[in-house]
């Protein structure tokens, strides 16, 4: 019980021992019935703004289970390519994982719980954008977001984080999201606090923006054209692994891409046509 109430995870009065919201919320059975919006939906649109949603999730459960569904899911949703580093092919998102994590860590252990709102994840063609209800606390805002401030609104849920290796050092989320923005050579991440809200904005790659403008038959089709980013050549079996795709589909989407004339079968392996290439190195 002591450690418990030194977690911030339980309180006692008047000789009775209740959980604290942060103590539902990171261990509760059913979270959702005593916070029905402390949860976050994940949608994932098509274009640049719109409502024309492709897929969405609702990730609920305890904070440790709504961040480990929404992350996966992401993730599932974002292109891959392949970075030739020495004699080897390592595959890479097309966004550094690591901003992913720490804006959606931010979102969950900082934002206010007393508003009525789930966080809310957007995919778009250009852009990650990530909404969490409640302003920055105490005097941490936009401009100073880099100083290394400290300030905890949700002390129990902060230690349980930190405790669990989710978070390595308190105020170095968004440091860690800049730095690894810097190292991809991708477009600065903006994060913008309203009256009652902050917005993390993650840019996607430039490839991923540029491919859906060659032609609308490629919206289906973009993701497996993006693993070509690099020059390499992929056999059927890479473009299932880094997509997630059965056979078939993985087929399907080579099939359309091979009759726009975009990719060229080698036989055992398929690359991109000349014309595709210079426009993706471009």
């Amino acid at each position: 019980l002591e450690l418990l109430i030194s977690y911030h995870l339980a309180i006692q009065e008047h000789a009775q021992t209740y959980p604290t919201t942060a103590g539902i919320l990171l261990f509760g059975r059913a979270s959702q019935r005593f916070f029905p919006e402390a949860f976050i939906i994940v949608t994932h649109f098509a274009g640049v703004e719109g409502r024309d949603v492709i897929a969405t999730r609702d990730c609920t459960g305890t904070l440790q289970e709504q961040f480990e569904s929404a992350f996966e899911w992401i993730i599932a949703q974002l292109n891959r390519s392949f970075v030739i580093k020495g004699s080897k092919r390592i595959e890479q998102l097309e966004i550094p994982e690591t901003a992913i994590r720490e804006a959606l860590l931010n979102a969950l252990v900082h934002r206010n719980y007393n508003i009525a709102g789930p966080i809310k994840i957007a995919i778009y063609r250009n852009r990650l954008e990530i909404f969490s209800p409640g302003c920055f606390p105490g005097p941490i805002n936009e401009n100073n977001l880099l100083m290394g401030l400290t300030f905890i609104r949700n002390v129990g849920i902060c230690k349980l984080f930190r405790k669990w290796k989710y978070i390595e050092k308190l105020g170095s989320g968004f440091g860690s999201i800049f730095q690894s923005y810097e190292q991809y050579q991708l477009p600065r991440p903006a994060v913008i606090e309203g009256e009652s809200f902050v917005k993390c904005i993650l840019p996607r790659s430039l490839a991923a923006q540029r491919m859906p403008l060659i032609s609308e038959r490629l919206e289906n089709s973009a993701e497996v054209l993006s693993l070509f980013a690099q020059g390499v050549e992929l056999s059927v079996g890479d473009i299932m692994r880094s997509l997630h795709m059965t056979r078939i589909t993985a087929n399907r989407r080579l099939n359309s891409l091979l009759n726009q004339g975009l990719i060229k079968n080698g036989g055992q392996t398929i690359g991109l046509t000349d014309a595709k290439e210079s426009f993706l190195s471009g």
